[in-house]
């Protein structure tokens, strides 16, 4: 029921912590694109989608590369 072993963040890793912060950074994506909507596209996807993408396959390499 409870941690016995001090802080939870401290025993947390750096591929947990940078894990965490792209969640957080795709999730602000998302809702930044349902607030701002507009009708700009590029190839069929806006442009909150492209960024969506790109960044999840830029923290997905960065994970890869702390492994």
């Amino acid at each position: 029921m409870a941690y016995p072993g001090g802080p939870v963040l401290n025993a947390v890793g750096g591929f947990a912590t940078v894990a965490a912060g792209l969640g957080a950074v795709l999730t602000l994506l998302y809702v930044a694109g349902l607030v701002e909507r507009r009708d700009a596209t590029l190839g069929r996807l806006g442009i909150d989608s492209w960024a969506v993408i790109g960044t999840y396959a830029a923290g997905v390499l960065l994970l890869w590369g702390m492994r």
